[in-house]
């Protein structure tokens, strides 16, 4: 067996054609013709006794009948034809076998029913989430601290919410030539190969997006793909050491991160309100900080000490949201640090 599969079968694990119909298909032909000239001359036999007569004997009708069933039977009846972008796996009196798989065209192999085979799809296959991922996200990201109480936050702190999104993604496959065997072992097929890949996109969607902020989330495409492909690579965990790919016998082709939005749309209008309230509260403060700092760069120009340079920031200051902002423990530390590093 292993001879027969070293010639006929390649190193893709497929039979090759060209030798099966020219050179297995004739010597299969020939072996047939024998067996069946043997079983014949045993039937004739066989009556001619029963009868005890000469009715019964092979000449050139019935040698000419049975090269005839012979090439009938064991070669047009062993042919086996796969459509384009299939392979065929084939089946030893029903059971699959995975030595080898058929390629797309006319192969020949054992006629029915001793052999015969399913088609399998091999062409670009794409799986998607079909019910998009929900998940509760924050404005604030791991790295944060705990956000306080609304009436003990300062008046540049940001207001911490949260916000449901809906992300969607999806894996777009084939089936790998050289791991042929391993997508045919997979229990149910493609369906079992797609019911990996969307548990696969659902736990690192999950796994990521815990340390992610709703501003992370929403621009994170490459992030959840990343992850998604990192997942698709790692090591399983068992003696074989093998990836998820590999277990699957399939080849990554794309990974697509479609959509990351607010579950409805009236989440998406309040988030809009709450996210448009932060980014404006952002740009304010970045506003008074860069104020701020040239303020104080002024006075430390003119000589002025730490703290009149400071409060000379604060009388310039016209905005009532930059004084709270500039007046804060954090700025007030740092305003005095630059003013008297200015009165050296």
């Amino acid at each position: 067996m292993n001879l027969l599969s070293w010639i006929f079968v390649d190193k893709e694990h497929r039979l090759r054609r060209s030798l099966t119909l020219f050179v297995w298909g004739p010597i299969q032909v020939l072996i047939g013709f024998y067996l069946l000239h043997y079983v014949t001359s045993f039937v004739f036999g066989f009556l001619n006794g029963i009868l005890d007569a000469e009715y019964f004997v092979h000449n050139k009708i019935t040698t000419t009948a049975v090269t005839l069933l012979a090439i009938a039977y064991f070669y047009l009846m062993a042919l086996a034809k796969v459509k384009e972008a299939y392979v065929g796996q084939p089946t030893f009196l029903g059971a699959r076998r995975k030595e080898f798989v058929l390629p797309e065209g006319y192969s020949l192999i054992l006629p029915w029913p001793i052999m015969g085979y399913s088609e399998i799809p091999v062409q670009p296959t794409t799986t998607e989430l079909k019910d998009p991922m929900e998940i509760l996200v924050s404005n604030q990201d791991d790295t944060d601290t705990s956000p306080l109480p609304t009436s003990q936050m300062g008046p540049n702190q940001r207001l911490h919410y949260q916000v449901r999104m809906k992300i969607s993604m999806s894996i777009m496959w084939e089936v790998e030539p050289q791991k042929i065997l391993s997508y045919t072992a997979v229990e149910g097929g493609k369906t079992g190969v797609e019911k990996a890949l969307v548990e696969v996109m659902r736990r690192s969607i999950r796994e990521k997006a815990q340390h992610l902020s709703d501003t992370q989330v929403l621009t994170g495409q490459t992030v959840f793909e990343e992850a998604v492909r990192a997942a698709l690579k790692t090591p399983l965990e068992d003696e074989s050491g093998m990836t998820l790919v590999e277990r699957l016998g399939i080849k990554i082709i794309k990974v697509q991160t479609t959509k990351i939005v607010p579950s409805s749309e009236e989440l998406t209008q309040r988030y809009e309100r709450l996210r448009g309230e932060d980014l404006d509260q952002i740009a304010e403060t970045k506003q008074a900080n860069h104020v701020a700092d040239n303020l104080v760069d002024k006075f430390r120009s003119k000589g002025v000490t730490p703290d009149m340079a400071f409060l000379g920031a604060l009388a310039m200051t016209k905005d009532a949201r930059l004084v709270g902002v500039v007046g804060n423990a954090g700025d007030f530390t740092k305003g005095q640090v630059a003013a008297g590093e200015g009165g050296k």
